[in-house]
């Protein structure tokens, strides 16, 4: 290196290092050539520190002996890290055995290899281009070549190492693999193909195949070496029927069949794919169902024919294609494919082409959504609207485009649609009102400012219109939007309270704007009424915070002006949890909470006083938890508000104030917050703080710190002072389970000593290199017993030292899992901790583990060999191992060992060795294409013995999942199946022949489980059911289906008339019930009447349309026909009836009461939005009584058709509740009086017209506002609740807030509470006291409840009898704070009893001590499970529970927290006083006690009835729960460990990133530029035809656009359109085109993250 002086200007000269600042490629290359010719003596490690570990060689050096040679010598040296190989090509050199020896050789230090061309030497694009393919060629060979011959795993090496020399474009990537292929193929002696087959998988991501080439046969060849599917794009023309029969023998390998993008820029080209379209499906009908079927599945996805989604260009395609093939009799044919694609029609209502969507719309049973777009206004607009008003009967959803810069078009459009269907009728305006009534109207997806600003101008434009508007917007403005934002500046913010007026839900309002005007917030005021909860927007907030203040402030002023009512009203809207935000943001809204609180102490006065009681009511709801900013001013005002709470609510700090008695303040009130959770660096800074001060109390701060689980961070600069108060704080409990991230940059051994001498038990603890070498100095010093569950070093450069420290920890201390996952520690110096005797596992990385592996293995020492096996618990699932290494490791290890089967390098015979070598091996990472090889060479051997040993590698499942089977793998597959038993078969998407589907049934009596995808279920159970042995594999096939039918699934399938009835003869040969799901799924009309003989006999779960079509189908001639088929139906249905939003004719309506005849009772019958009148209605009045809930809002029923109602239920009781909301009633006030019913006057103006012209009555004042009587009803709808859960200390409180009155059902405890308007309600599981129990003893727990008493009228307690004297017997004590008393329960139901509430405290069951119990009544019991993982080294402890139903698991999983809870079904009947042992089906366990009595008492803390010890390697065992006097089980279940195990230590602390700086509107420029050179020539055609029409941004001109190329049209782009959208119209380029691929989207990231533009779509 000294012939280098000339280059010392480049170097930065320090005292410890020598520092590159910059240097070009080409003297890289120089410095290596010149380094490598000086020999032994240059210092080879230096160098490559200095440039980056990279070596530079260049091909036409490579007849250069000596060169090569010693780059050999650098590459093995062992001390060096991972190398990257620079190569500089030459056109006219190719690479020759010597260079690809070398790479070959090292390829395992080769992370990436790059190519680069001479600066000096002028080469093509094209010459570039095919000299990287001849050297990526030259290298895949040379790979594939070596792993026949001598078994090294090198191509996955070089897939990795090349991945960014391959071009991106599908178009090259696809000519490269053919070349690769074809050399490949004719390379002499052994076929490499099959070592290549990582290429293969990989590339091309898109094959592209050109028809005019005539090149699909050799592409069909390589999609069969392919185990995964790939999309395909055609291009060009082609007459040859067999290029068109070559490309549908392709689709069993393809995902999608495309076009390319550009072909929608000329019509011509859109003509020619459509032609080739239509050759495909000629030529697919002449060649079979099943490739018509294959080339259907092809096309359908969602953005067909095209990879990127644009809409305009599919419409145009997909209409033309239909267009042009209604003549060509293709269309059937093409019927499947309309019916999936598009999920969204895009009409352009300038294009002429309503009468072709119309066709089409009929053609599809489910009904589209469909956006319009062009708002142009002319007479041929106007016309398209005519048409498209016949299309809405096949219209789910009417949207209109977001593309429109200026809405008053749409609105326009809304408006001349509205006055057309009113034109031509009820039912048109009927069907446009359905269709425009989604909560996101008029867009389809959200978008709250264009939104209001629609709604509101179509609202102003519509009030002077005809009066048949306003029914459509009172259905419009029913549903959207879901919030209304409003700025109360805006002129037409007025007319919000006229809208509001027309809905009958109330909805929350969103203030983004004040000007400050008094009357503004009296408008406001006046909405109030109606509206559900009040809240500001974000960005409002954060602009203008004293404004937000004062507008709550003059809100609060207003309303106290105006008296009680509205005082009540706007107290309403504002208590709620995250007031005044629509989302919890903790800290920004408890600012906002103590600003307001703050400014409104700081004014003494009357008025403020009243402003304060206002508040003061807000806090008692809001917020759940306090967020606190220590660094805030108002942090002062928290200890004041904490105090006006009546529920304390945990509290979560950041920041550190800078007032020191502020503190102190906040410390000694920290004691009463019930939860506390802090930053992890909280200890470390109150410790810096405390150390000071020679008063603090460790105890307390310990105390206060306990709620956190002691997990803490200590970084930076650690003095003894801080070591020292931290350490006193940590010995308060040395035996508490703490979880430390030690990351000190200094701390002296004196400090760590102070620290964590006393400490002996951590649960997890991580370090740095630093504080590693401390611990291990105070561990040999002091030799105290230290425990530590789990050790995780965080080492980024270790000095050598560290792993001699590192045994020297493992040697003195406990220590269960060492992990080194975040270690970079070179693997073979490790190979000293696996000699140490501790009994401890180590977890490495993959590059680590690989490393030891590797030294292990050369090492050939058996005793070194087992103790890495028994170290790393036998797992080499993470390594690339060599055949060799494989057969060495099964040898010497004592243990089961794990691989990854697509890591190893092996053939067939190699598999079988493994499996006749009878060592316990398991099989990770099992693919389809290893089980047939397997399988078929175990056939050919006739091996039957092998085939054990695979399945119980394989873990008793046989995967074939998307593997195309022939007769060869079928012979196999029954062989394997004979000599094995309860074997899991997954064909999951297999292909397989249709002639071959009988000899899938012939062996499925050897199958336990079998997994199918829906088509191929139907296949099997057409074959099946027409087979001669039908019987007997048609109950073979649906005992492996675990008699299950699943056909549902997210691509929607069609069951025509045939499949039905195959369906329905496959179930009649079962001898058990069927479990049929059919969901999603369209069912020819006559098929379902195939269905109906087997209803009997299935669990049938289905959706609301499918019930429709069984009910169309009901009536019949034969009165005996249509009773049979009710019947059918209610069996199938069960007790719940659900036909909301289906529109009920009279037949449906007949067929319905059919049903319900045959019925005996329903608890739930929902009839809402079936459009029901009085004469339908009749049809149901007989049988409505035998619904519990009856449900028919939304309908159409008058008085006349209520009145007939309200009679028949007169002298009912079953009923509980008639909803009868929204339907065209007046007069009421006979219902008001009837506690079931719930109803009110008709809201909507159009219906209350026509039922006062039709009863002609006059105005009566008392009927038109019954409010004041039906607002003191009870809601007996019963909703499940949710509740909030807050522990404190240990014990559990739960809270719910309802903003309505009603009946809710608590999930967490059972309660039922019946409220009379919207409230607060909080409880809490307490214990008895047994002196007042007198006579009594405990039923159920004791909750205390609090709510204001006038707030709940009912309360129903669960409980647990099963017999009714013993439920009758059940009283309940209320507990006040005076004294106890009993009660009678006003009913009782099979789970609850009920009693009304007249004051509130505590509440429980109790049962009387002095009636004899039965001895064998019975309870309803659940047991419940919590795992304690190693309380030894080589066992579990399993704690199990048996308890009543009604006491709540989340109080046994609150007092168990510290143990895993284990999911399993609970439910379960014990006998009270019963006798239980515990019996388990695991060989190596214990239980204690042998036998336990159940007592049902609830009361105070659960202890568990059994605790079972079992061994650590199990991992799932059977658990009986069996009575000894009766000798009967009362729960049976299989119980898994291993899952609920791993979730529980696999959670990790997350560390939140911090953001870089702002980038310029120059970095965009340069960005875009480099982003433009990544398109090709197509794709920047593609993307010039998208700049032209941009959506919502001016269109450039074409001129300046045709002209513009790299840097003028980046320039030009942001130019026109500035840089935040600039950037954001790129962004949607880039996915239209598609360019999603990481070149692209690592350039374009960093700026779509700083304008907050949605990452989700950047893809990398």
């Amino acid at each position: 290196m000294a012939c280098l002086p000339w280059l010392i200007n480049k170097y930065d000269v320090t005292e410890n290092s020598l520092v590159f600042y910059s240097i070009s490629p080409r003297i890289q290359h120089w410095i290596w050539t010149i380094a490598l010719h000086a020999g032994p003596g240059t210092d080879f490690d230096n160098l490559l520190r200095l440039l980056g570990s990279s070596m530079h060689l260049a091909v036409r050096d490579q007849g250069d002996q000596e060169l090569l040679e010693n780059a050999q010598t650098v590459l093995a040296q062992a001390g060096l890290a991972k190398v990257q190989l620079f190569l500089q090509l030459d056109p006219k050199h190719a690479l020759l055995s010597s260079l690809l020896d070398l790479i070959m050789g090292n390829l395992p230090k080769i992370p990436r290899i790059s190519f680069s061309f001479s600066e000096d030497q002028a080469v093509s694009t094209e010459s570039r281009k095919k000299t990287v393919n001849s050297a990526q060629m030259d290298l895949y060979l040379k790979g594939a070549l070596l792993e026949v011959e001598k078994c090294h795993a090198c191509v996955q090496h070089l897939l990795s190492a090349l991945r960014y020399t391959h071009s991106i474009s599908p178009v090259d990537q696809s000519e490269f693999i053919q070349m690769l292929y074809f050399h490949a193929k004719s390379s002499k002696g052994r076929s490499i193909l099959p070592a290549l087959q990582p290429v293969f998988q990989s590339l091309p991501t898109t094959w592209v195949i050109d028809l005019s080439e005539g090149k699909t046969s050799p592409i069909l060849e390589i999609m069969r070496l392919q185990t995964c599917k790939k999309p395909v794009e055609l291009r060009g023309q082609t007459e040859d029927e067999n290029e068109l029969k070559n490309v549908l023998e392709c689709l069993p390998f393809i995902t999608q069949l495309r076009f390319n993008d550009c072909i929608a820029i000329q019509d011509d080209d859109t003509l020619a794919a459509i032609q080739i379209l239509v050759k495909l499906f000629t030529q697919a009908i002449s060649m079979g169902k099943d490739t018509l079927n294959a080339l259907l599945t092809t096309c359908s996805y969602s953005n067909f024919p095209f990879a990127g989604e644009d809409k305009d260009m599919q419409m145009v395609f997909l209409l033309t294609l239909f267009s042009n093939q209604t003549e060509e009799g293709l269309l059937p044919a093409l019927l499947p494919l309309y019916q999936s694609v598009p999920p969204v029609w895009v009409v352009d209502l300038s294009n002429g082409k309503m009468s072709v969507l119309l066709e089409i719309l009929k053609l599809q049973e489910l009904k589209r959504q469909v956006e319009l777009k062009d708002m142009e206004e002319n007479e041929e607009a106007v016309d398209e609207l005519r048409s498209f008003l016949q299309c809405l009967p096949y219209v789910s959803q009417l949207s209109f485009s977001e593309s429109l810069s200026d809405y008053s078009a749409a609105r326009d459009r809304v408006l001349e649609l509205i006055t057309l269907a009113s034109s031509e009728g009820d039912e048109s305006l009927k069907m446009l009102s359905s269709v425009c009534s989604y909560p996101t109207f008029p867009f389809a997806e959200e978008n709250e400012d264009r939104q209001r600003t629609f709604l509101l101008d179509l609202y102003s434009r519509a009030v002077s219109a005809e009066s048949s508007v306003m029914p459509f917007l009172k259905s419009v403005y029913e549903s959207a939007p879901n919030v209304w934002t409003v700025d109360l500046s805006d002129a037409k913010t007025p007319l919000l309270l006229r809208i509001l007026k027309l809905q009958t839900v109330k909805k929350p309002v969103e203030l983004r704007g004040w000007s400050g005007k008094e009357e503004e917030l009296s408008r406001l005021l006046e909405c109030i009424p109606y509206v559900s909860k009040l809240r500001v927007s974000t960005n409002f907030f954060y602009k203008n915070p004293k404004k937000t203040i004062q507008v709550f402030l003059g809100l609060f002023t207003l309303a106290s002006s105006l008296g009680d009512e509205a005082h009540r009203r706007l107290l309403s809207v504002c208590s709620y949890s995250t007031f005044p935000f629509a989302e919890d943001d903790g800290y920004k809204q408890t600012g906002f909470l103590l600003d307001l609180y703050s400014h409104i102490c700081s004014q003494q006065t009357q008025m403020e006083n009243n402003k304060l009681s206002f508040v003061e009511k807000i806090f008692q709801t809001t917020p759940t938890i306090w967020k606190v900013d220590l660094s805030d001013e108002n942090t002062s005002a928290l200890l004041q508000v904490l105090k006006l709470q009546t529920v304390k609510r945990p509290v979560e700090l950041r920041g550190w104030p800078e007032d020191e008695n502020k503190l102190r303040d906040f410390l000694l009130f920290l004691p009463n917050v019930p939860k506390l959770s802090c930053d992890e660096k909280f200890l470390q800074s109150l410790s810096e703080f405390l150390s000071v001060d020679s008063q603090w109390d460790p105890k307390l701060v310990s105390l206060l710190l306990r709620p956190t689980g002691f997990a803490f961070t200590l970084a930076g600069l650690l003095p003894s002072r801080i070591c020292k108060a931290v350490g006193e704080v940590l010995s308060q409990d040395p035996e508490e389970n703490f979880s430390l991230t030690l990351i000190p940059e200094a701390i002296s051994w004196q400090g760590a000593k102070l620290l964590l001498s006393n400490v002996t038990h951590y649960k997890k603890l991580r370090m740095n290199e630093v504080m590693t070498l401390k611990m291990a100095k105070m561990a040999r010093r002091c030799g105290n017993s230290v425990i530590i569950e789990e050790l995780q070093l965080m080492l980024d450069n270790p000095a050598p030292a560290v792993t001699s420290r590192l045994a020297l920890l493992l040697r003195v201390w406990t220590i269960r899992v060492l992990d080194l996952t975040k270690c970079q520690i070179d693997g073979p110096s490790l190979i000293c901790l696996l000699c140490l005797n501790s009994s401890f596992s180590i977890r490495m990385s993959q590059e680590t583990l690989e490393e030891v592996v590797e030294a292990v293995y050369s090492a050939q020492d058996v005793g070194l060999t087992q103790l890495l096996m028994e170290k790393i618990d036998g797992d080499l699932s993470l390594c690339s191992l060599s055949w060799d290494m494989l057969q060495y490791f099964l040898q010497q290890s004592k243990r089961p060992i794990a691989v990854d089967v697509g890591k190893i390098k092996w053939d067939v015979l190699n598999i079988m060795e493994v499996l006749q070598s009878q060592k316990e091996i398991h099989f990770r990472g099992v693919n389809s294409q290893f089980v047939s090889d397997t399988l078929r060479e175990i056939y050919k051997q006739r091996a039957g013995h092998l085939v054990t040993q695979l399945v119980k590698s394989s873990y008793n499942q046989i995967n074939l999942r998307e593997k195309q089977l022939d007769p060869s793998d079928f012979n196999a597959l029954r062989f394997a199946l004979h000599y094995s038993d309860g074997i899991r078969l997954d064909l999951t998407n297999a292909i397989i022949p249709l002639e071959e589907l009988g000899n899938v049934l012939k062996f499925l009596d050897r199958v336990l489980e079998l997994r199918v995808d829906q088509k191929l279920l139907i296949n099997l159970i057409h074959t099946s059911v027409v087979s001669m042995n039908q019987k007997e594999e048609t109950v073979s096939l649906l005992r492996a289906l675990q008699y299950k039918l699943d056909f549902s699934s997210q691509d929607e399938i069609y069951l025509s008339t045939a499949d039905c009835r195959a369906i329905s003869r496959a179930i009649r040969c079962s001898v058990s019930d069927i479990e049929l799901t059919i969901r999603d799924c369209q069912v020819e009309e006559s098929g379902v009447e195939e269905l109906f003989p087997v209803l009997h006999k299935v669990v049938f779960r289905f959706d609301k349309n499918l019930l429709r079509q069984f009910l169309s189908v009901t009536l019949s001639d034969c009165e005996i026909d249509s009773r049979n088929r009710a019947s059918a139906i209610l069996k199938a249905i069960g007790k719940e009836l659900d036909l909301s939003h289906i529109q009920l004719d009279g037949q449906l309506c007949t067929a319905l009461g059919l049903v319900l005849k045959q019925c005996e009772e329903l608890s739930k019958l929902d009839l809402s939005h079936c459009e029901l009148t009085d004469e339908s209605l009749d049809h149901l009045l007989p049988h409505l009584h035998k619904a519990q809930i009856v449900n028919l809002d939304n309908n159409n029923i008058t008085d006349q058709g209520a009145q007939r109602l309200y009679t028949d239920m007169a002298n009912i009781h079953y009923t509980g509740t008639v909803r009868l909301f929204n339907n065209s009633l007046l007069d009421i006030e006979a219902f008001v009086m009837d506690s079931r019913f719930e109803i009110l006057p008709c809201l909507d103006e159009n219906k209350r017209t026509i039922q006062q012209q039709k009863q002609k009555i006059k105005s009566d004042p008392l009927k038109e506002n019954p409010s004041s009587k039906a607002a003191q009803k009870r809601q007996d709808l019963m909703e499940e609740i949710d509740p909030e859960v807050l522990v404190c200390h240990g014990k559990i409180s739960y809270r719910f807030q309802t903003s309505t009155g009603g009946t809710f059902q608590c999930k967490a405890t059972g309660l039922v509470f019946g409220l009379r308007k919207q409230a607060c309600v909080e409880y809490r599981v307490v214990p008895y006291d047994r002196n007042i129990l007198s006579n009594f003893e405990p039923a159920g727990p004791l909750f205390d409840i609090t709510c204001s008493k006038r707030d709940i009228c009912q309360l129903d307690l669960p409980h647990c009898e099963t017999e009714v004297e013993a439920i009758g017997d059940l009283v309940v004590m209320h507990i006040s704070s005076k004294r106890s008393k009993i009660l009678i329960p006003t009913k009782f139901t099979q789970t609850h009893v009920a009693v009304q509430v007249h004051g509130l405290c505590k509440f429980g069951i109790l049962r009387s001590k002095r009636r004899k119990q039965r001895p064998f009544v019975r309870l309803l019991g659940q047991v419940l499970l919590f795992l304690e993982p190693c309380i030894t080294d080589i066992e579990h402890r399993l704690w199990v529970f048996l308890l009543s139903r009604n006491v709540p698991p989340s109080e046994i999983q609150e007092q168990q927290k510290e143990y895993v809870f284990i999911k399993s079904s609970s439910n379960c009947s014990l006998r009270r006083n019963g006798k239980y042992k515990l019996i388990s089906d695991s060989a190596s366990h214990t239980v204690q006690p042998k036998t336990y009595v159940f007592k049902s008492v609830s009361n105070g803390y659960h202890h568990a009835a059994f605790e079972v010890f079992f061994d650590c390697n199990v991992t799932e065992m059977r658990l009986k729960i069996q009575d000894r006097q009766k000798s009967k089980q009362s729960w049976n279940r299989r119980v898994v460990f291993k899952a609920n195990y791993d979730n529980q230590i696999k959670k990790e602390i997350q560390h939140d990133g911090q953001g870089g700086p702002s980038l310029t509107e120059g970095d965009w420029r340069a960005a875009l530029c480099d982003i433009l050179e990544e398109l090709d020539e197509d794709q920047l055609k593609r993307l010039k035809s998208l700049v032209k029409t941009p959506e919502g941004l001016p269109p450039i001109p074409k001129g300046k656009l045709e002209k513009a190329k790299g840097s003028d049209l980046a320039d030009l782009l942001v130019e026109s359109w500035g840089f935040p959208d600039s950037v954001k119209a790129t962004q949607s380029f880039m996915k239209k085109l598609p360019r999603n691929d990481c070149a692209v989207t690592s350039k374009l990231r960093p700026f779509v993250e700083q304008f907050g533009f949605v990452q989700s779509q950047i893809k990398v």
